[in-house]
């Protein structure tokens, strides 16, 4: 029998009714489909478009399969087109795109899957449309169709705020973005969650060099300041990496010397990271020294962790302890007088961190830090019989994608970035995460998205995951629930409390068996915290 009519036969036995039926005859065309390129059939003539839809959606809607990949593959290749009666609209419904982008596996069926639905804008109950997606991942051809069409180039995803230039931004597509932009859509668009961010900070954040050029090309502003006072140019001399090749493209009008909401100018923030040479283009250009504050000792040590725990480069106490030196060198040149207390802090410093004296082999640092041992061997196991191996040559791919942490240090992705971005993300993914893998299971040593969230005093993502379900009783690698958290903080977090106490209480609530004491410490936790907050909160008696 030739294809077309096994094609035909196997629709017809099933019982469209029965969903089983149909999942058995997904599987099936699987097998049929796999490898069929000549004398394509007409779909239409087989299925109805509520059928093929179905299909579709089931085969986006699982975990990474190659079957599903040749299958959607084959139903564009037979020109089947979703609404081809139909001008583009915008519908409202959950489609194979939305599903598709649920897994990060699955991102490569989005090609094929738009080619089918070109004649469609879908709209899920989040208000995510395929446009959105478009933006997000960057495939332009997509959405020049749309703009071309009339979508609205400045139309939002309700649920996140996130608007197609900043969803173009963080893709990376630079013909992409410029699309965008010659669309009369404003560079300097704020985001509309706590960061305030504008695309230019976003490009910056995530090296996205040539995307800079373009919005600074189109207007973007190198002036405006985010949610938390900085400007770009505080993002770029915030950052572990790549300062110089960032500052080279920024023009002259940036201004140098805008203190962001901790007290930081640009140079504060270029001394305290050790890199002398984007010290000397800041000073080059004109950054001011007369208000210049010194790092203090904790703001170097501070840094001076964070780079030895992510460093892989050989002889890194060397490069740190020199670093510091021409730093200060350079600062005292330029008519910079270090007092007393600034020369103790250089000091304590070095001696600390052993910086004095060259050992034999400086990077048995990185190889035989006890911190490092502890954290990657929860991981993988490897990492405790080879030291000799850093993390990134152990784990070169989850390295990147990796969403762990350890008490008091941040995750790889927040290092890699300001957390607000890497926030900004997790909330899409929060939003769109299938449910069986949104939160990671208690016990497993991680934080959870929701003790990120509290960690750093993130309301609104708080309150999006407990009304997505987030369980407040999960325990990370310190033993500490997202309300332990709180409770430990140094802020009087009355509205965190209440938000846990109203969203959070049916979980807790429902916690029972061996379980039944984390439920009570909880709820005694937070209980406690109110009062004492309560407490602090009464006015002083004369």
């Amino acid at each position: 029998m030739e294809r077309g009519e096994k094609l035909k036969s196997l629709r017809a036995a099933v019982n469209w009714k029965i969903v089983k039926k149909r999942r058995d005859l997904l599987d099936q065309l699987y097998d049929l489909t796999s490898d069929w390129e000549v004398q394509l059939p007409n779909l239409r003539d087989i299925f109805q478009p509520e059928e093929i839809d179905w299909l579709l959606s089931e085969a986006a809607n699982e975990l990474n399969n190659n079957n599903q990949l040749r299958f959607i593959k084959f139903v564009a290749s037979t020109g089947y087109k979703f609404g081809e009666d139909r001008e583009l609209q915008r519908l409202h419904r959950t489609s194979a795109v939305h599903l598709a982008v649920k897994d990060p596996n699955n991102r490569n069926l989005l090609p094929s899957l738009f080619q089918i639905y070109s004649n469609v804008n879908c709209v899920d109950e989040s208000g995510l449309t395929h446009f959105h997606v478009a933006c997000e991942f960057g495939l332009d051809d997509v959405v020049k169709k749309f703009l071309d069409l009339g979508e609205d180039p400045n139309y939002r995803w309700p649920a996140s705020g996130d608007a197609p230039l900043h969803l173009a931004v963080e893709s990376g597509n630079t013909e992409l973005v410029d699309l965008i932009l010659s669309h009369g859509v404003d560079p300097n668009l704020t985001d509309q969650d706590e960061s305030g961010n504008t695309p230019l900070h976003e490009a910056l954040a995530n090296d996205n060099i040539e995307v800079a050029k373009v919005l600074l090309r189109r207007g973007a502003n190198p002036n405006l300041i985010n949610e938390e006072g900085k400007t770009p140019l505080h993002i770029i001399c915030k950052r572990a990496s790549r300062q110089e090749e960032l500052l080279a493209i920024f023009p002259r009008l940036a201004q140098l010397d805008v203190m962001d909401t901790l007290g930081r100018t640009p140079l504060r923030w270029a001394v305290e990271n050790l890199v002398p040479r984007v010290v000397n283009i800041l000073l080059d250009h004109g950054a001011d020294l007369s208000s210049f504050v010194f790092p203090t000792a904790s703001d170097f040590d501070e840094r001076f962790d964070r780079r030895a725990f992510s460093s892989i480069y050989t002889n890194f106490k060397l490069r740190m302890a020199s670093s510091l030196l021409v730093i200060a060198e350079n600062l005292e040149n330029r008519g910079y007088e270090f007092n007393r207390s600034e020369a103790l802090t250089i000091m304590r410093f070095f001696a600390k961190h052993d910086l004095f004296e060259k050992p034999s082999n400086l990077d048995e640092f990185w190889y035989n830090n006890k911190e490092f041992v502890r954290i990657t061997g929860r991981v993988h196991p490897v990492a405790l019989n080879n030291r000799r191996l850093s993390y990134m040559q152990l784990f070169p791919k989850r390295a990147v994608k990796i969403r762990w942490s350890a008490p008091g240090r941040e995750t790889p992705l927040l290092r890699a970035s300001d957390q607000s971005f890497w926030l900004r993300r997790s909330r899409r993914e929060i939003l769109r995460a299938r449910p069986e893998s949104q939160y990671p299971r208690a016990g497993n040593g991680r934080d959870s998205p929701l003790h990120l969230a509290v960690m750093f005093d993130r309301k609104k993502i708080t309150e999006m995951l407990l009304r997505s379900g987030a369980d407040p009783t999960l325990v990370n690698a310190a033993g500490l629930t997202p309300v332990d958290i709180i409770c430990k903080g140094h802020r009087d977090d009355i509205d965190s409390v209440k938000m846990m106490f109203e969203l959070g209480n049916e979980k807790i609530s429902t916690v029972a068996g061996p379980s039944a004491r984390v439920k009570s410490a909880v709820s005694n936790r937070l209980v406690n915290l109110a009062k004492n907050t309560a407490e602090k909160m009464r006015p002083i008696k004369n």
